[in-house]
């Protein structure tokens, strides 16, 4: 955790970590995209990391994202992808809120989801500490 904290705040932004397809075994990435969003002030979130598609009999979307705090607004900053699926409900997963002033937290998943994904949408939350009052906005799309 603290090698994250100096590293966001050496760079006054966030930098993304890169991972090999380790989390879930993933034969191959299909597609692969950075996410770099942020630090975005008026929502007290920066973004950055990496995503990518895979097949393994099931297609997979996996991501490694930092999510830090920038704001000392007495918000937390939060990150949300969206899972955009023609014909079907959007399916949404969110990262651990995190609360204090250049505090982060590393989040990594590998997902499941149906072969009919069209992409996804990286959003960039402020939300209060109990949930209440929160704020998103997609910043960046990705499609398949």
């Amino acid at each position: 955790m603290k090698h994250h904290l100096r590293r966001a705040a050496r760079t006054a932004a966030v930098l993304g970590t890169a991972t090999a397809l380790a989390l879930l075994p993933v034969a191959a990435a299909e597609a692969a995209a950075k996410i770099e969003v942020g630090p975005h002030n008026a929502l007290g979130t920066g973004l950055a990391g990496d995503f990518w598609w895979g097949s393994t009999g099931q297609y997979t979307m996996n991501w490694d994202i930092d999510v830090i705090d920038t704001s000392a607004n007495g918000f937390c900053a939060q990150a949300k992808i969206i899972a955009d699926l023609p014909a079907f409900p959007d399916r949404q997963y969110s990262s651990p809120r995190v609360c204090g002033h250049q505090q982060g937290t590393v989040w990594r998943v590998g997902q499941n989801e149906s072969s009919t994904i069209r992409g996804v949408k990286v959003q960039v939350c402020r939300v209060h500490s109990d949930g209440s009052d929160q704020h998103c906005e997609t910043k960046q799309y990705i499609s398949k």
